[in-house]
């Protein structure tokens, strides 16, 4: 954050112009917004996340859940569900258009010091979400330069949407109590166990 603005300001109104100026973004191919709702291994966690693409401005809401996992897993699941999607198109177009990898710069905008710190560093692999943290190392083999940039929640619009949209997901997991269907279904096979009954 440059020095002419103070921590504790907010920036209610502000353009994506301007967001990107504040976070010194000048060459990028793919913002992507994000947050993640969750507590620990013993609850559900949900994920939220908004991503704009420079070449045509478009913007698509990406948001999902899991009957369990931690904070971090879903801080993390918020940008690895839309760059899988980002990664897959490009390869088609790639082979569309008959021409080799070109780096995409994808800058990622999050409110976790834990993401911004760990997605920033060469030491992604340790600790205990290594191997997804691997997964995201597999996207500079396909061209995808990851930018990380650690923002206060309250300064970017999207991603208040994004901690909105992460809570809703977790919630609508929860609200589902599909655990309490596994249990009580336990008396048959699990090859005449079916969910929507």
């Amino acid at each position: 954050m440059s020095s002419k603005h103070s921590k504790d300001e907010e920036f209610p109104n502000e353009t994506l112009d301007e967001l990107l100026e504040r976070l010194s973004i000048v060459d990028w191919d793919l913002l992507l917004i994000g947050d993640g709702s969750g507590c620990n291994w013993n609850f559900e966690c949900g994920w939220g996340c908004t991503s704009i693409e420079n070449s045509t401005f478009a913007r698509r809401a990406w948001h999902g859940a899991m009957s369990a996992g931690t904070v971090n897993l879903a801080e993390m699941m918020a940008y690895l569900q839309p760059l899988c999607w980002y990664v897959d198109r490009e390869v088609k177009r790639r082979k569309k258009e008959n021409y080799k990898t070109v780096i995409r710069h994808v800058h990622i905008l999050t409110d976790s010091q834990y993401v911004k710190t760990k997605g920033s560093s060469k030491t992604m692999l340790a600790g205990n979400a290594g191997p997804l943290w691997q997964v995201f190392q597999q996207f500079s083999a396909q061209g995808m330069m990851l930018h990380w940039h650690w923002v206060r929640r309250e300064t970017v619009e999207l991603n208040k949407f994004a901690d909105q949209l992460s809570k809703a997901a977790r919630l609508n997991v929860k609200d589902k109590g599909l655990d309490r269907k596994v249990e009580t279904k336990m008396d048959r096979t699990i090859y005449q166990f079916n969910p929507s009954e």
